[in-house]
């Protein structure tokens, strides 16, 4: 039976705004078992691979009966190394290994340990629904480049957009929403072609809730999810 739907879990060995951020443990797993669990619950994944340049999570991996079928090539394990190479690396070893590429490929970062475990098959359902081209989550968020978003230029603080019209409260703004790393799901013919969240048409999207949406970035995102 061919695989359809792919699950993709990225965890380099290395981090930089908190180091060994993957094998960071809340309540007595790793970032990177969490995800592994949340991948797990997930009622219309039919297999999940492993990217990664650490034996060590590799294992971990193998531990929950996922593929770990590469170490990922040092050159797609650097600081600046663009994860959507990553993702491009994963579909074109599945499609030489399987002949074939799925109808999805399933993101979950290691970074988002609070997420919701439906919100991985509801992002599913609609990308099939909706037939799109990448599903993104998404969260409600205060900031607003109209508003409280600024930009330092030559020592003075300006808006980073101008509006058109002067807005004095919050409640006049527009809601603005950020991307979380709770789920991305897209084709694969999308990754291979293109090079950025953004250059489709065909996007939509899945809500999470403001406590599911944290993303751990530094030592302050890690203590707070902690708390939560």
């Amino acid at each position: 039976m061919k695989i359809k739907n792919l699950a993709l879990i990225c965890a380099k060995k290395k981090s930089y705004g908190l180091r060994n951020k993957n094998l960071r443990k809340i309540k007595k797993k790793s970032l990177f078992e969490i995800t592994c669990l949340h991948v797990k619950k997930s009622k219309l994944i039919n297999h999940t691979i492993v990217s990664s340049d650490s034996k060590k999570i590799l294992k971990i991996g193998n531990k929950y009966n996922f593929d770990t079928p590469f170490l990922r090539p040092k050159l797609l394990s650097l600081k600046n190394t663009p994860e959507w190479k990553v993702w491009q690396h994963a579909i074109k070893f599945f499609k030489s290994h399987y002949g074939y590429a799925p109808k999805a490929i399933i993101i979950c970062p290691c970074t988002s340990p609070k997420r919701d475990p439906k919100i991985i098959d509801e992002a599913i359902k609609k990308f099939y629904k909706t037939k799109s081209d990448i599903i993104l989550s998404i969260t409600k968020t205060s900031s607003n480049p109209e508003f409280n978003l600024v930009k330092i230029k030559k020592n003075n603080l300006s808006i980073l957009s101008k509006p058109k019209k002067k807005k004095y409260n919050r409640q006049d703004l527009d809601t603005i929403y950020k991307i979380t790393t709770n789920v991305y799901v897209l084709k694969p013919e999308f990754i291979l072609k293109k090079n950025h969240l953004f250059d489709t048409k065909k996007i939509n999207y899945v809500f999470v809730s403001k406590k599911n949406s944290i993303d751990i970035d530094d030592y302050y995102d890690y203590e707070t999810a902690k708390k939560i």
